[in-house]
C-alpha cells in the first residue's frame, strides 16, 4: 500500500492506458470490488467566509459489483454496502 501511495497522483486513466486490460463494457477496467475507509471531519470546512458541511446524498446505482465504505466517527464506525443486483 505504501508503494502505491507514492504514485497516488497518477490519473486513473493513465493507469488503465498503461495496463491496457481487456475491456468489457459493463465492468470497471481494473477492479470490481471497492473498499473505502475514511475519517469524518471533526469541524466544518471553512474558506474565505464560507462554511461547507457534509450532506448525505442518496444513491440508486453503483459503479462496482460490490463496495464497502467505512467512516470513523466519534460515535463509532458507519458502514455502507453497495452491490450490483445483476
Amino acid at each position: 500500500v505504501l508503494a502505491a501511495l507514492a504514485h497516488a497522483d497518477l490519473p486513473f486513466e493513465k493507469l488503465v492506458e498503461a495496463l491496457n486490460p481487456p475491456r468489457v463494457p459493463d465492468r470497471s477496467a481494473v477492479f470490481q470490488v471497492l473498499f473505502n475507509f475514511h475519517t469524518e471531519p471533526t469541524a466544518p470546512f471553512r474558506l474565505a467566509g464560507t462554511t461547507a458541511t457534509p450532506v448525505a446524498v442518496p444513491r440508486s446505482t453503483t459503479k462496482f459489483d460490490l463496495s464497502l465504505s467505512l467512516t470513523a466517527t466519534p460515535a463509532g464506525l458507519v458502514a455502507v454496502f453497495e452491490y450490483s443486483t445483476d
